[in-house]
């Protein structure tokens, strides 16, 4: 999996077999790209809702980011990694949620969190999210 920000990116690389493993692999990966990429990822968030042509840009970025965890998605379901009644498009929601750009702003921008000290919450909740198939 190719993880892209801002128009660069970085090889992530989660072929691996188990949950614990690919999400560590996983959560490294968007930790390294979210962390070179802070003070861009700061720009489109700023003027995001009053010009048109950042909110483009902000768009692009999240889709592009949204397709690569879902190929994520597609292989933790793929090699049965995930609870058992999970699909594809839960699988995807919960990374977003876990991973998402969001996410590690919230926690190391607006909670001061150290970048290490996310990546190990993100990635534990990340698997428990997905050994669990109901969303509560």
């Amino acid at each position: 999996m190719t993880v892209l920000l801002g128009g660069a990116a970085r090889p992530v690389d989660v072929r691996s077999e188990d949950l614990a493993s690919a999400v560590a692999c996983l959560a490294h990966g968007t930790r390294s790209n979210t962390e070179r990429f802070a003070s861009s990822i700061d720009l489109l968030y700023s003027p995001m809702t009053g010009d048109g042509k950042a909110r483009e840009v902000w768009d692009y970025v999240v889709a592009q980011y949204r397709q690569a965890l879902r190929e994520v998605a597609q292989h933790l379901v793929a090699t049965g990694v995930v609870a058992p009644d999970l699909d594809v498009d839960g699988a995807a929601d919960r990374l977003w949620l876990c991973f998402g750009l969001s996410a590690w702003r919230s926690l190391v921008v607006d909670c001061g969190w150290s970048y290490g000290d996310a990546e190990r919450l993100l990635a534990r909740q990340a698997v428990s999210m997905l050994e669990d198939p109901v969303p509560v």
